[in-house]
């Protein structure tokens, strides 16, 4: 019976989701007796526990890590195949001097069979054994002097016929157990995630009438429910003919001028704010790569404001002389 499909609970990017864990852990420790006061379940060692929960994920191969490796288990097949292929080419001059003129030999061989199965791992793992057999059957004939198709050549071709179906093997069992490694990923972030929304929520109750705190305990704004965030959108990069339009800004440090609140972009390009300070403010955005605005906003609690931002990338700086 097939497992029941496993649903991915985040949005935001594993190595983004992991990375907040990580800063909203640290929250949580320097605030952790507020938290034990709430709830018993929160005392030591939870902290470290929410550690190896956050360093068994990070474990984890990530999809682009399963991708190099298919990639190199797929060019190990690939170079086994040209492999089989040379052997045999090369191998044919030294058949036709031992059998002149003689197909039915050559049939044998596999002079027949090769154009059908060269581009086939399976059917040129079989080819391989059969080309291998029959020429072990004329061994004496090939091996005579005159020809020269050595016992080592010979026993090349089951040398090229095992590698060939060691690559194949390895390629099919990677296959075969990539939605094992998929799934362990999955729940393992999970797991990782459900902390955080855990004490995110706990830590939103804690902290309600203060907003640096609060702030603090925000999930990343992608993840946070309609109506929650006051102040929120996307930024994303000016597009130009290497980058589409909405390309999303991952990092951006935005800071809500005077009250020195921040939020950062993750990994949709998201920042939000939950219960900034009512009435005017300025928005601050800043990313090493681009170039910095400021936006004057006014904070209505009434009123939530989506606003969208798109960056300008720095000049590239002149050329060393």
């Amino acid at each position: 019976m097939n497992p029941e499909p496993l649903v991915r609970l985040f949005k935001v990017a594993d190595a983004y989701m992991i990375q907040f864990a990580k800063v909203l852990r640290l929250a949580f420790i320097d605030d952790q007796a507020e938290f034990e006061t709430e709830d018993s379940n929160f005392a030591t060692p939870f902290e470290n526990d929410w550690l190896n929960t956050i360093t068994t994920a990070e474990s984890h191969p990530t999809d682009e890590q399963q991708r190099d490796q298919l990639e190199q288990l797929t060019a190990t097949v690939l170079a086994e195949m040209t492999n089989c292929r040379n052997t045999f080419q090369a191998a044919k001059r030294y058949i036709q001097k031992a059998f002149p003129n003689n197909t039915e030999v050559w049939n044998e061989f596999g002079f027949d069979d090769y154009d059908a199965v060269r581009k086939s791992q399976p059917a040129m793992i079989q080819f391989m054994k059969g080309f291998h057999s029959t020429a072990v059957k004329y061994s004496a004939q090939l091996t005579d002097p005159g020809v020269n198709f050595t016992a080592a050549r010979i026993a090349e071709i089951e040398t090229r016929r095992a590698d060939l179906d060691a690559a194949n093997n390895a390629q099919e069992d990677f296959n075969r157990s990539l939605p094992t490694l998929t799934r362990a990923r999955i729940e393992a972030h999970n797991k990782v995630w459900t902390i955080c929304t855990d004490v995110a929520g706990v830590g939103k109750a804690l902290f309600a009438n203060n907003s640096a705190r609060y702030q603090l305990y925000l999930l990343p704004p992608s993840e946070e429910p309609a109506g929650t965030l006051l102040l929120s959108g996307t930024i994303t990069r000016m597009p130009d003919v290497s980058t589409p339009e909405g390309t999303p800004v991952v990092g951006a440090l935005t800071e809500l001028q005077p009250h020195g609140l921040q939020s950062q972009s993750d990994s949709n390009g998201m920042y939000g704010y939950a219960n900034p300070p009512a009435g005017p403010a300025n928005l601050r955005v800043t990313h090493p790569d681009f170039m910095e605005q400021n936006i004057p906003v006014t904070i209505d609690p009434a009123n939530p404001l989506v606003l969208n931002v798109t960056l300008m990338p720095l000049a590239p700086p002149p050329p060393m002389p």
